[in-house]
């Protein structure tokens, strides 16, 4: 994939299904993400009897990879030029991550895209710092942080 195709827009889709075909709702960010976190992990059983040095592991299972990320949204046009509600900005994200969809039993699946990475997985946690204020109190800033386990389709 050359440099002229990949997408400079951070997206996060919401899907009914694990294998991202249908889909519900979306979210194009011009503001990305400083960093992505993808953490992998295998567990094993470990048996060895007391004070005999463990020599090797039984494979037990895999769990899925999570990905962690935080999104800054940003009212005052600093950091982008644009200036937009952050309230606004904050409730698409939890009714696009958060909200349980009666269709499917759940929460949404969902599609995190930016250039070359394509991650899809569900939310295991969705939280906000609210950063900056106006005098009004209407928020001027916020972070998000957004963590998701890979839904592997066959």
């Amino acid at each position: 994939m050359s440099d002229s195709e990949v997408s400079s827009t951070f997206s996060i889709i919401s899907y009914s299904d694990a294998e991202c075909i249908s889909e519900i709702d979306r979210m194009d960010l011009s503001n990305k993400p400083q960093k992505l976190s993808i953490n992998g992990q295998i567990n094993y059983s470990i048996s060895s009897p007391m004070g005999i040095p463990v020599r090797d592991f039984n494979y037990s299972y895999s769990v899925p990879r999570s990905l962690s990320f935080e999104l800054l949204f940003d009212g005052t046009g600093v950091v982008d030029g644009i200036k937009e509600s952050v309230t606004e900005k904050c409730i698409k994200l939890q009714e696009i991550a958060h909200k349980y969809n009666e269709e499917i039993n759940s929460p949404n699946y969902l599609r995190i895209i930016w250039g070359e990475f394509d991650f899809k997985g569900r939310l295991t946690n969705l939280s906000f710092d609210y950063v900056m204020f106006y005098k009004s109190g209407k928020t001027a800033r916020a972070i998000a942080y957004l963590s998701l386990l890979e839904t592997l389709v066959s």
